[in-house]
């Protein structure tokens, strides 16, 4: 949350104390994996690559789950997070897969803000790839599915790409 924020330091703080724990020997289940889940963003907001190397290697293993706390919360595909971590490593190649993933895995959930989110991530990467007309594109189903949803900070968000 202070990441979204826009609270810097207190996200740092914050990631800082979670990653300097043991993680990768950590009891993994779904709670693990929730709070995992919810670093890729955070990771890429400070620019911190050697975190986003860390948990990218931390969630990888559970690319084609679903992050998601029965009456707590959702955070969607845990794809979108990898992809979110490889944009924000430059591996373009390795994000925009992610990306692709994590859109069907979210149509497949009926989850509309997560279609949206992962298409999102999955403009913006082909736009750094260069593939502008196929950015539009998607770009064009995240906005629309954002207005869909009365998310219009996130379709203004996309449509300033």
């Amino acid at each position: 949350m202070h990441a979204e924020l826009g609270h810097r330091r207190r996200a740092r703080e914050a990631l800082d104390g979670l990653l300097a724990q043991d993680l990768e020997h950590e009891h993994i289940d779904e709670d693990w994996i929730i709070g995992v889940a919810m670093l890729p963003d955070v990771c890429a907001r400070l620019r911190d690559d050697q975190a986003a190397r860390r948990v990218y290697a931390l969630l990888l293993p559970f690319d084609a789950l679903y992050a998601e706390a029965p009456g707590e919360g959702s955070f969607g595909a845990v794809s979108r997070g990898l992809g979110v971590l490889a944009r924000a490593l430059g591996e373009l190649d390795d994000a925009t897969q992610h990306f692709e993933e994590a859109v069907e895995i979210e149509r497949a959930m009926g989850a509309r803000p997560w279609v949206a989110h992962a298409q999102h991530g999955l403009g913006d990467t082909l736009l750094a790839r260069g593939d502008d007309a196929r950015a539009r594109t998607v770009l064009a189903e995240a906005i629309a599915g954002y207005r869909e949803l009365g998310m219009e900070s996130w379709a203004e968000s996309a449509a300033a790409l």
